[in-house]
């Protein structure tokens, strides 16, 4: 009912309370719209009535003063302000510059992809990012070349040893193991998961160079685990004496575990993963692909308590305890770290890339083709020396444009001139389009970031807000809270005025003893009628922890104390009282008795400083209201309902 009334709300907001004015500031009008939107807001389920509505009123009108106050002192115009308001702007105006539906597109892939894993091999040739398209088109051939091979049924593995860039594949010929989502750089990624088990993908372009990429198995993933080790260790080339001596050690440690000694204490004796022998052996939490093929395979197996039998890897032999299994985590919590990751992932360029793409359609984007290329033309083999400057002449065609947007020739070349920079020596045709790309793309998305506040009446009102808010703390931070602590003299002034208001009533300083051991508290009474402290009755009684001693001093006002727990409560230095509970034996013991009296100002500093705060932005708001008119309509405010 309450999600339907929100909704309701909202769509009587956008038909009809943005044209109806209800109140006017120095002759500003405010709509009902703007009122509605703040009142909503800070009241999730609003009270509609006509003294709701006129409660509300006289605090929005107290908001709209401070602001108009602030802007009257040109506040708005100091650089920290704009600064920081485009700070807010640059984060709140992301979900208006972001193709949602392309958006949840690339979550719901992505965590897939991370619910899934591929197993596969790689051979990698290396190309500069820089390289031209001749020397990249080499490369590209190479592999195209070594595909063809694989396909009539040569082995992948051993062209992986003998071609692969990768100084891994020597060893392991080309062999990636298990990865799931996110794990690897996008194109490597996106080959891997859309390759069918057995098949080879085409050459795919990362920034490490060219890779082919033969795809072996795929698996829902296994989630991650928390796991110890005990690592004896072997040297790269061990000899025979060395591994037998190893082995015999890692077989004594583990008949001490099957005896029941501790995997943590013996871990942090015997291991030689010094790093991780401090930790008991816990290597923290890891998924597949983190560790060598054999070490995860063993982990697996395993349930949670358990420990594996020795076993070998190319580091030395192992026994390897699991922790505990790590579920994958459900989409909604997952999503916060994908969005995190996406944004610098390649993914990111092509949400980007979407949404020009959609605006181009929204904004009747065209392109001259012929005019562009006239520009292309131009340009020499000095873009790449950063000396290039765009010839004499009229260059005035239009090269694009949408809505009120014209790109002329002339404009192209002067942003070339602009972002052209030292560089190696590319295809040039091919660099020049590139950059058209880049340029139109920026001015679109500029263009449409400009306009937010036009285009999205909930995005104005957002931005309205952050605007007000700002200039409301940093005045009333100015007026109230820093005046009030500052302000020493006045601080003193309004204490010593309102003496009345900070009064202790009768108060004891009251031991309150707590055990479940009636002649533990006994004992406590005995120890407090000697004058003994409280550490020291602590430390006497609560050896080890036995007797479940809790004992404080506090200080109570007659009037708290409750009567159903302590009817028997004596108000007179040195007695006791003795209370029993369901789960305690309680005793309080009066140490001391203090009269009513006025307080001090260090012991209640704070609490008059709040007051002074309040009592100054009274004052404050008195003077505004007399500074500035202002009107109510009162039949517009009432008529929300």
């Amino acid at each position: 009912m309450n999600k339907f009334f929100s909704l309701f709300l909202s769509i009587g907001l956008a038909l009809s309370a943005q044209a109806q004015v209800v109140l006017t500031i120095e002759g500003e009008d405010i709509s009902q719209g703007e009122f509605l939107s703040i009142y909503a807001k800070n009241n999730p389920i609003p009270d509609l009535s006509d003294a709701a509505l006129d409660e509300y009123m006289e605090l929005f009108i107290n908001y709209k003063l401070k602001v108009l106050e602030a802007e009257e002192r040109g506040m708005d115009t100091v650089p920290s302000f704009i600064s920081e308001l485009k700070g807010y702007r640059r984060q709140l105006s992301k979900p208006y510059l972001t193709d949602t539906v392309f958006e949840a597109e690339l979550l719901e892939s992505a965590y897939y992809r991370m619910n899934n894993e591929v197993r596969a091999n790689h051979i990698l040739m290396k190309v500069d990012g820089d390289a031209s398209p001749s020397d990249t088109l080499k490369v590209y051939n190479k592999l195209l070349a070594l595909k063809k091979r694989v396909d009539k049924g040569e082995n992948f593995v051993k062209l992986a040893k003998a071609y692969s860039e990768d100084p891994s594949a020597k060893n392991n010929g080309g062999d990636l193991g298990f990865f799931s989502g996110m794990q690897m750089v996008f194109p490597f990624e996106e080959a891997a998961f859309t390759t069918e088990i057995g098949k080879t993908s085409m050459p795919v372009r990362t920034r490490f160079g060219y890779h082919l990429i033969q795809v072996t198995d795929k698996r829902a993933a296994v989630g991650k685990v928390n796991a110890s080790h005990i690592l004896i260790a072997l040297p790269p080339k061990p000899t025979e004496e060395f591994t037998t001596e190893a082995k015999q050690k890692v077989d004594a440690v583990y008949k001490r575990l099957q005896a029941g000694e501790s995997f943590e204490e013996l871990a942090s004796k015997f291991s030689d993963d010094k790093s991780s022998a401090k930790q008991g052996g816990n290597l923290g939490e890891f998924g597949t692909g983190k560790m060598v093929e054999v070490f995860e395979s063993e982990v697996y197996k395993l349930d949670s308590g358990q420990f594996s039998k020795p076993f070998l890897t190319q580091y030395g032999y192992h026994i390897v305890k699991l922790n505990k299994r790590i579920p994958v985590e459900t989409f909604a919590e997952a999503k916060p770290e994908i969005l995190k990751r996406l944004a610098s992932d390649g993914r990111a360029k092509q949400a980007k890339v979407s949404l020009v793409n959609k605006l181009k359609e929204e904004y009747n984007y065209s392109q001259n083709d012929k005019a562009l290329a006239e520009v292309v033309k131009a340009v020499n083999g000095n873009i790449f020396k950063a000396t290039w400057k765009l010839p004499k002449g009229k260059w005035d065609k239009v090269i694009a444009e949408w809505k009120d947007n014209e790109y002329t020739q002339r404009d192209f070349g002067l942003y070339l001139e602009d972002v052209q920079r030292e560089t190696v020596v590319q295809e040039k045709d091919a660099y020049v389009y590139r950059i058209f790309d880049v340029m139109i793309s920026k001015a679109i998305y500029d263009f449409e970031d400009d306009r937010l506040e036009e285009k999205y009446p909930s995005f104005d009102n957002l931005m309205k807000e952050y605007h007000d808010g700002i200039l409301l703390f940093d005045l009333t931070n100015k007026e109230v809270w820093s005046k009030a602590v500052n302000d020493s003299a006045g601080l003193a002034d309004f204490f010593n005025k309102h003496q009345a208001n900070y009064q202790w009533k009768d108060r004891a300083s009251v031991v309150v003893a707590k055990s479940e051991s009636e002649e533990a508290l006994k004992k406590v009474k005995k120890m407090l009628k000697k004058g003994n402290s409280i550490a020291q009755i602590d430390s006497t009684l609560n050896v080890d922890n036995k007797l479940n001693l809790r004992i404080e001093e506090k200080m109570i006002e007659r009037a708290s104390v409750d009567s159903k727990d302590a009817s028997n409560f004596v108000w007179k230095k040195g007695k006791s009282t003795f209370v029993k509970t369901d789960n305690d034996n309680v005793l309080m013991y009066v140490k001391n008795i203090e009269p009513a009296r006025n307080k001090a100002f260090d012991e209640i500093r704070g609490q008059v400083i709040s007051d002074y705060q309040n009592e100054l932005e009274r004052v404050w708001l008195q003077e505004l209201r007399a500074k500035y008119t202002f009107e109510i309509h009162k039949d517009v405010l009432h008529s929300i309902k």
